[in-house]
Order: structure tokens, then C-alpha cells, then sequence
């Protein structure tokens, strides 16, 4: 573990985030759990599934 100073710069820019986003400095001890993202739309350029 890091005691003192420490300088941190945290940046989360663009796309799209599913579930946590989890920032910062000398994490210890943590758990979590998220659900999977939602599936994606296979969008008009897909051929249907038989």
C-alpha cells in the first residue's frame, strides 16, 4: 500500500460505459459485480439466423 503524496489524473472520455467505472488511488480489499452489457443490435447488414 502507498502512503503519502502521489499525484493522480483520472480520465474517462467517450464510448459507452456498462456498469462501473471505477477511479482513483491505492484500492485495497474490494469486490463487486456487475450484470454483462446488453447485446448489441446485429443492425440491417446482417443476414437473418435460420
Amino acid at each position: 500500500m502507498r502512503t503519502g503524496d502521489g499525484d493522480v489524473s483520472n480520465t474517462i472520455s467517450g464510448g459507452t460505459l456498462y456498469g462501473l467505472a471505477l477511479q482513483g488511488r491505492d484500492f485495497t480489499g474490494i469486490a463487486f459485480t456487475t450484470p454483462p452489457p446488453p447485446s448489441a443490435d446485429p443492425g440491417a447488414g446482417t443476414p437473418p439466423q435460420s
